[in-house]
């Protein structure tokens, strides 16, 4: 009896442990007590008793990497870190200790958050005023030079008066001692609005001086963090935004979790296509996939447990049937509430309403929603009456509710909501087409598992990448898309489909007609088109240049007074109305625009077009008393026109030549000056030019620049001049620009400005910039030969690489001829190189450029970032290493709080691309602490140096600290 009962229990234990969920292999984790203050964005109780805020979801994230349970405990800075000092809490939040003096405390290396340092003033108006502030949360040195800053746009001298306490503030603020104080979102603020918000302050997280090993804990933690996560979880630097994904770098630690778990179960809601769905005995759908390259990525399994609704796949998770759940909503209040680790999130998901086609506008409507989900609360519930909520377990009940018309609208993800609407049964329904809302999605994990799996799934996460994770996402999608078939149209659109059997028919009978007429017509559409443009029924240039010499001969009088002038009108920027308009309306709108300047100006009397919609060719016979002058002026207003689309604002740029008083004319003539002085205003930006010899002179030197350029080119007139980029927070040397110099035997010394628009307009850019690459290589390759420090150097191209012949194959050439270190040449781009890149062709033509470039190991950049209009679609696409933010830029965030908020939202789209940011053309230490303050990491300006030649530069980097970043 013995023995059978030794191997009843050794058979006992055998299943225990071969059974056993990864939940029973959890260490129980500590509970740390932290001292937080209550501040709006940054820790507050949402409306269902959790927390939410910037700071939380920090700490959140943080217990996951140091493995501890928070416990929040509310009150002041000041009494948290009396607590922290007695050993009431583990820690609390401090700013840096000032002036270097002991506090007891230690503090992270990086801070948890940051915090608006805001101004309150009184209503006194005095040239100097007293600014109270607390000595423990606020640098003296920082304070007082924002403070003088934001005195000196009023001419107002703000005197900083340091107290101990906030208490000791408030009263000195109440009791009316000092004109105005000071204070962050965590500090008790007056009953004041704020006069304005000084800078962001740092806060730490801060323990006890005696606890070195806790401090030691934290900061690997937030730098583990920091290393695997985007900016969106915690403060990143630009160096580590790839837009390929993070590298995979494990743990020891993570490597034998996976080793000892090579078969994680994941539950997901199998009803919700594409995201999830059954096929057969399989589970499909994006999550599913996403998991699958993780899979690969990671070397192990992860198995889908399907689930029939959402909170069933949350349930599997407790109960020990699944180790993750494949999604949930990233929100860490959320997270707690349901006793999970949520990682960071790998994709968004948006929200649209569905309602049925027949419906009516409904101003109380019923509303379908799946019980259980985030969303319902955080939306539905809290945009509807609970009375007009319906709760379903399911997307699919919720949509049978709405076809059947148990409910009137349903909010459902866009991708599932297409998908369900393309089935034949749901014909009745239809999309409202507006996101509600747009939610992030993480993977879960039980709060009493090891969190190591949580930082794996992390390191993945970035691994992946957004671009993988799109292309994931939109594979999956249009693998389950239905096809298209014209049954599947006529069950749909039954009516449309007669109509369109009716319209083919009336087509054939009605070519059949057209063609017969068509015979007739001929002769007269060919007068027709010999002198008008056929679009807008306009004059053409041909009538114009014909006539020409009777306007002239109908105004002797005029003429001999030097009153007749030709003009040629440019409209600006007509690219942009022929992106959202037809050839046929633009046209329109050139008529329009030609009657209305007719109908206003008594000068403007026979006008015509050469078939371009932008431009137009008038005979001015100009009043007497009025001269150009007045007509130039008066192009200074736009013209407004009504439209069927859009209202429609015109500008221009114009040329006039003025008909010779005596002597013969020459129609060919005076329309090829006309011409030239057009082409001058495009080029040189200005509103108006006027034909003369000295336009002459200078088209002239232009002509002459062209034909010289070979010989100077091949003679060694240029020369390759480079100019240091810097890191601002160290200023350190972070690499150069190369820049070219020309000193032309015939000319002299030519400025870039003088020639570089000149060979631009020709192919002759192509010769002089691999000029430059050539000897920037070669000068780099000489350093490195003699054992010399180099930087990376980047070297502008022009848009016209793009379309010539044979580009990569000699960019290939020259980086197998000279061979550098990968990174270390940077070929500058401007989005003009791309400028059909709205076409899917040229979009795909530019990436395939761009991909091979950055496969011989040059790097791209984006130079004159944001004073275009494509900017932002061709970074969506094109692999770019660095953008560089136009001067234009920096010099309206000086003078302007919207042009400093376009600076901001540049710099951190560039950050949250993972590209290094650069901005040129710093000139004063304001201009660099502006963009310290905005996180930009590297500059380029006359402020650091200036360009120099070779031998200079040669200097300059041996006398200066190299970036080892860079290097």
């Amino acid at each position: 009896m013995k023995g059978s009962s030794r191997i009843v229990k050794a058979a006992a234990l055998f299943l225990l442990f071969f059974f056993m969920p990864l939940v029973s292999e959890a260490k129980e984790l500590p509970q740390l007590r932290i001292g937080v203050s209550y501040a709006p964005g940054a820790f507050e109780v949402d409306g269902y008793g959790g927390y939410e805020g910037a700071l939380y979801n920090h700490i959140e994230n943080l217990a996951v990497y140091a493995e501890f349970d928070p416990v929040y405990v509310a009150d002041t800075l000041e009494n948290n870190l009396r607590k922290v000092e007695n050993g009431e809490l583990d820690m609390a939040l401090a700013t840096q200790h000032m002036d270097g003096a002991e506090d007891g405390l230690l503090r992270t290396t990086r801070s948890i958050v940051r915090m608006p340092c805001y101004l309150f003033l009184r209503d006194a108006d005095g040239l100097v005023q007293r600014i109270g502030y607390c000595r423990t949360f606020h640098n003296l040195r920082f304070l007082g030079g924002a403070l003088a800053e934001y005195g000196s746009f009023g001419g107002v001298k703000y005197i900083p008066v340091p107290y101990e306490t906030t208490d000791e503030l408030r009263q000195a603020w109440e009791t009316g001692v000092i004109d105005g104080m000071v204070a962050t979102g965590f500090e008790r603020a007056p009953l004041a609005i704020a006069t304005g918000n000084l800078f962001l302050e740092n806060f730490y997280l801060a323990v006890r001086k005696d606890r070195f090993e806790l401090m030691g804990h934290l900061t690997r933690s937030m730098e583990r963090i920091r290393a695997s996560s985007s900016e969106k979880n915690w403060g990143d630097s630009p160096d580590k935004m790839l837009p390929g994904g993070q590298p995979l770098f494990l743990r020891q630690e993570e490597i034998a979790y996976l080793r000892a778990h090579p078969v994680i179960r994941v539950s997901v809601f199998s009803g919700q296509a594409p995201y999830a769905y059954e096929a057969g005995d399989e589970v499909h759908g994006i999550y599913v996939d996403y998991l699958k390259r993780a899979g690969r990525d990671l070397g192990v399994e992860f198995k889908m447990v399907p689930a029939g609704s959402y909170a069933e796949s949350l349930d599997m998770v407790h109960d020990g049937r699944a180790d993750m759940v494949a999604s949930v909503y990233s929100n860490l209040a959320w997270a707690r509430e349901n006793n999970m680790w949520f990682t960071f999130p790998y994709m968004e998901s948006s929200y649209t309403g569905i309602v049925r086609r027949d419906r009516e506008s409904i101003r109380e409507p019923r509303v379908a929603a799946v019980r259980g989900l985030f969303f319902t609360r955080q939306y539905v519930e809290n945009t509807y009456p609970k009375s007009r909520i319906i709760y379903f377990d399911t997307d699919k009940e919720c949509v049978e509710a709405v076809r059947n018309g148990t409910a009137d609208i349903f909010f459902t993800k866009i991708l599932l909501a297409q998908l369900l609407l393309m089935q034949p049964e749901y014909a009745v329904l239809y999309s409202t087409g507006q996101s509600v809302m747009l939610q992030d999605i993480s993977m879960g994990v039980c709060r009493n598992a090891d969190p190591v799996l949580v930082r794996i799934l992390n390191k993945e996460i970035a691994h992946i990448g957004p671009a993988d994770t799109q292309a994931i996402i939109d594979e999956s999608a249009l693998a389950i898309t239905p096809e298209h078939s014209w049954r599947t149209f006529v069950y749909y659109y039954p009516v449309k489909s007669l109509c369109a059997v009716i319209l083919i028919s009336a087509i054939i009978i009605g070519g059949v007609v057209y063609i017969y007429r068509q015979k007739q017509k001929n002769y007269e559409r060919l007068q027709i088109a010999a002198y008008r443009y056929y679009r807008n029924g306009l004059y053409n240039l041909r009538w114009f240049e014909e006539n020409l010499p009777e306007f002239i001969e109908e105004n002797k009088e005029a003429r001999a007074e030097g009153r007749l002038y030709i003009m040629l009108n440019n409209i600006c920027h007509f690219d942009r109305l022929m992106a959202v308009c037809s050839r046929n309306e633009a046209a329109e709108i050139q008529k329009k625009v030609l009657e209305k300047l007719s109908s206003e100006f008594s000068w403007f009397q026979h006008y015509a077009t050469p078939g371009a919609l932008n431009q137009s060719y008038v005979f001015c016979c100009m009043p007497k008393d009025y001269p150009i002058e007045r007509v130039i002026a008066g192009f200074k207003d736009n013209i407004h026109l009504p439209s069927n689309m859009f209202p429609i604002t015109m500008q221009y740029n114009v040329g006039f030549v003025q008909v010779p008083k005596t002597g013969e004319i020459s129609a060919q003539e005076l329309i090829q000056q006309v011409e030239i002085a057009q082409a001058e205003a495009d080029e040189t930006g200005v509103l108006c030019c006027i034909y003369d010899e000295k336009l002459m002179s200078k088209r002239a030197t232009q002509q002459k620049i062209e034909n010289i350029f070979p010989a100077a080119l091949e003679n060694n007139e240029f020369y390759v001049w480079y100019q240091p980029k810097y890191d601002l927070y160290s200023g350190a040397v972070a690499g150069a620009e190369a820049l070219v110099r020309w000193n032309s035997s015939e000319l002299g010394p030519l400025s870039p400005g003088q020639f570089i628009p000149v060979l631009e307009r020709t192919n002759l850019i192509l010769a002089l910039d691999y000029f430059v690459l050539r000897e920037t290589m070669l000068y780099l390759k000489r350093r490195l030969d003699a054992g010399l420090t180099v930087v990376p150097v980047s070297v502008n191209q022009s848009g016209k690489h793009i379309s010539e012949v044979g580009y990569i194959e000699k960019m290939k050439k020259l980086a197998e001829e000279i061979p550098l270190p990968e990174g270390l040449v940077e070929l500058e781009i401007t989005e003009t190189a791309f400028v059909d890149y709205d076409s899917q062709a040229a979009r795909e033509y530019a990436v395939g450029i761009a991909k091979k470039l950055r496969d011989m190991g040059y790097r791209l950049a984006m130079d004159d970032f944001c004073t275009g209009y494509s900017s932002i679609a061709m970074l969506h696409t094109l692999p770019m290493d660095t953008i560089k933010i136009d001067r234009a830029i920096l010099l309206a965030a000086e003078n302007d709080g919207k042009g400093r908020t376009i600076l901001r939202g540049v710099i951190d789209f560039g950050r949250r691309l993972r590209l290094n940011v650069l901005c040129e053309g710093i000139e004063t230490q304001a201009q660099e602490q502006m963009l310290r303050e905005e996180g930009c990491m590297l500059g380029q300006g006359f402020l650091f140096a200036q360009p120099m030649d070779e031998e200079a530069f040669s200097e300059f980097l041996s006398t200066h600290v190299i970036s080892n970043d860079m290097v």
